[in-house]
């Protein structure tokens, strides 16, 4: 019984850290309440006495859904049925604290004495078990060290206990289904290459160059770890900073030519996938190509552990509008109609799924992106079978005026959105399970567009 209650919170959770979700995990729990209350120790204290306690504010609503997710443990595990309350409430004697609540003068302390963004603690002192992370990603691997250790196994929570971490570089999103094999990552990583921290970054306190950012981008993928990378306005600045601290963990550009240099590279897992073939294609004429940036990359990879080939093409469409620049909306189309014809052109030789992905700088409503609709592409978007975010995934980020908070969460089912991927030629026994944009807070210092992903069944 444990094992089976275990996996379906740890299947349920996921979806709810990334994307906002208001399900909380006690719907996947079915609750017996003949079975007796059994006893568990949290510092000397019956856990029956206290209540669990998260700060109402915590970016993404993680730290609601981890207290939610610990209640169904205490149920789960012993069928003690705590309280949730936000910090909004009065405090009590004793509290399971999850989250940045600075109203909670020891978790203040706790916070403060954090200097690195992926740090994390446990800390059981004073009728109070403070669960606490620099940012949600160091939390929730603060929240899993609590419920893995030692509700699961069964152990009594000592007073004194004090545990911390970083989980910087670490690998800690899975797939959130067995059946998933394959992910592949979509960025817009935002060229600002300039050796200077601008003013309105400085007044926020915040370092937008690349030696900076990149440290942020290496701990996203290192994270989320997808066997393919789309990257868009990824410049050699970048790179230099960027793709050594990948290599180690097995990363590796699939054109690696450096003149011109490619603004829309694909990145590849070595220890997952094999590079099979790449090519590089920059748009024409200049008129619609700024800096030469507006281009595709187009590659074949072979799965390593099931064997099967797939296609990658990412993509960076020309970006004004027609009333900017006239003739831009025929300049997309005849860009998106190369991508769409470059795939043919490898399906020729490859029998195998392909995936188009990029900044399109146009939405699904839109001619160019017609192109693709009408062919029988299919918008992961609105088409993933489990899961799909279909909010835009922008806000303000850039040099003049810094960044700030997402503004279109609620989104409209991909329709808007002009950061797309797309599904093509899928066998029967391949799809779509999950499409998701990552909002975490750190994230949205590093562009004006957020990473996405797909996790594949192929």
């Amino acid at each position: 019984m444990k094992k089976v209650i275990k996996i379906s919170l740890c299947f349920c959770l996921f979806p709810l850290l990334c994307s906002c979700g208001k399900v909380g995990p006690d719907e996947y729990f079915d609750d017996d309440s003949n079975a007796p209350v059994k006893a568990y120790d949290i510092g000397g204290t019956d856990a029956g006495k206290f209540a669990i306690v998260y700060n109402a504010y915590e970016d993404e609503d993680v730290a609601r859904t981890y207290a939610n997710t610990l209640k169904s443990y205490m149920r789960a595990y012993f069928n003690q049925k705590l309280k949730v309350n936000s910090t909004n409430n009065k405090e009590t004697a004793n509290e399971i604290v999850i989250g940045q609540a600075e109203s909670r003068s020891e978790v203040k302390e706790l916070l403060s004495a954090m200097t690195e963004e992926f740090d994390w603690r446990v800390r059981c002192t004073a009728g109070k078990l403070l669960i606490v992370g620099k940012n949600t990603w160091g939390l929730k691997k603060a929240v899993d060290t609590v419920m893995d250790e030692y509700l699961a196994k069964d152990r009594p929570i000592p007073a004194g206990l004090d545990l911390r971490g970083n989980v910087r570089g670490q690998f800690i999103f899975p797939f959130n289904s067995p059946d998933c094999n394959l992910r592949i990552l979509d960025w817009n990583v935002w060229s600002y290459d300039k050796s200077s921290i601008p003013e309105a970054w400085a007044a926020l306190g915040d370092d937008p160059r690349n030696a900076h950012r990149s440290k942020e981008y290496a701990a996203a993928i290192l994270g989320y770890m997808p066997d393919v990378c789309a990257f868009q306005e990824y410049t050699s600045a970048m790179s230099g900073q960027l793709l050594p601290k990948l290599s180690s963990a097995g990363y590796r550009l699939a054109w690696t030519a450096t003149s011109p240099w490619n603004n829309t590279p694909l990145m590849y897992n070595a220890n997952t996938v094999d590079l099979v073939t790449c090519d590089w294609h920059s748009y024409t004429p200049e008129t619609y190509n700024n800096g030469g940036s507006k281009s595709y990359t187009a590659a074949v990879f072979r799965h390593k552990a099931s064997g099967k080939h797939f296609i990658v093409i990412g993509t960076h469409l020309w970006w004004r509008s027609d009333a900017e620049v006239y003739g831009s909306d025929n300049a997309r189309i005849s860009q998106i109609t190369e991508v769409r014809d470059k795939a043919e052109q490898l399906l020729k030789t490859y029998d195998a799924p392909v995936f188009v992905m990029g900044d399109m700088n146009c939405d699904l409503r839109s001619n160019p992106m017609k192109v693709l609709l009408d062919a029988g592409y299919k918008a992961c978007s609105q088409t993933a079978t489990f899961y799909r975010d279909g909010s835009r995934g922008y806000h303000a980020c850039d040099a003049d005026n810094g960044w700030g908070p997402l503004t279109d969460t609620s989104g409209d089912g991909g329709l808007t959105a002009i950061d797309q991927m797309f599904s093509y030629h899928l066998p029967d026994d391949s799809f779509v399970r999950e499409y998701r944009i990552i909002k975490t807070l750190f994230t949205l210092k590093l562009s004006d567009h957020c990473g996405r992903y797909i996790d594949v069944v192929l």
